[in-house]
């Protein structure tokens, strides 16, 4: 029989309610939203995918700013405390960017 490495556990989530919105650190409020309440498609800011129709997934609104909120994958969201990283929809692409100009490299909407 084959063994396979044991399962990364992430733990639960710090929980619904007040939190600290891991994209810009502010007091916010998170909540689950369940499939059945998943009623449109949403971009997770910890991934850059989609969150499809359909999917649990959480929404963290900040204090500061309600039309600012995001929704997540429940394990991008796990990660991001984790890590205590900022991300936003668009981090990946920006870093990638950076670092080539570091480089002197082109980027592909260079080319």
């Amino acid at each position: 029989m084959e063994e396979h490495p044991p399962r990364r556990h992430l733990g639960p989530l710090p929980g619904e309610g007040e939190i600290v919105d891991p994209s810009t650190n502010q007091a916010a409020l998170c909540r689950k939203v369940h499939p059945f309440q998943a009623s449109k498609s949403y971009l997770c800011p910890g991934c850059g995918q989609d969150i499809p129709l359909g999917m649990g997934h959480y929404v963290v609104v900040p204090h500061f700013d309600a039309g600012s909120r995001r929704h997540w994958h429940e394990t991008c969201l796990r990660r991001a405390f984790e890590r205590g990283a900022k991300a936003s929809n668009h981090s990946k692409g920006r870093r990638k960017r950076a670092s080539a100009k570091k480089r002197g490299t082109q980027t592909p909407e260079q080319t």
